[in-house]
């Protein structure tokens, strides 16, 4: 991946394991969030291409991407800062529901019980690990402390059900009693 005469990636090459925790480390600047953005479909790599689960994704839309199965956080919370935490989490999980407007309108009983698994699903994210998220679920997103933006934002990524979660610098943020 090159910016103008910048190489950020230069002969990449990953391959991960089912099941199997990868971390990706060096110092500022050397790629790691690049490498980050090519994979989801951020940046379009220069040169080079990006498979996942047997199928080329190279250059494909974020959205497309976590269709396929992969999820990320990035090096600065991107949250809905005026929706509650729970609505915050319930997004993460658009590329998993079946429900519309025409289910809403026509069938408004399915669309009711999705909402409903949603935001139980939901609410079992917001116990898992360290942190009050849960007791926080009503407060907009945006008044939360940055510790719980991180972790907040990591339960939105696992809303999705990823097969690949991709954490950039989770614990940004963060001391050492939090991470």
């Amino acid at each position: 991946m090159r910016f103008g005469g910048l190489v950020a990636l230069n002969d990449v090459s990953l391959s991960i394991d089912k099941g199997a925790v990868l971390a990706v480390i060096g110092p500022n600047g050397a790629g790691k969030s690049t490498l980050f953005n090519v994979v989801t479909g951020v940046y379009r790599p220069t040169s080079g291409r990006v498979t996942f689960d047997g199928a080329e994704i190279t250059g494909r839309p974020s959205y497309e991407v976590v269709d396929r199965g992969i999820a990320r956080t990035f090096q600065s919370s991107r949250l809905f800062s005026d929706l509650s935490v729970l609505d915050n989490v319930i997004i993460g999980m658009h590329t998993r529901t079946r429900t519309g407007v025409l289910t809403a309108l026509f069938r408004p009983g399915a669309s009711r019980r999705e909402m409903a698994a949603c935001v139980e699903k939901a609410e079992t994210l917001l116990k898992l690990g360290s942190g009050d998220l849960f007791e926080q679920r009503y407060r907009p997103a945006g008044t939360l402390a940055q510790a719980d933006r991180r972790r907040l934002e990591i339960a939105r990524a696992l809303a999705s059900q990823p097969k690949l979660l991709l954490l950039d610098e989770p614990s940004v943020g963060m001391d050492d009693t939090e991470t």
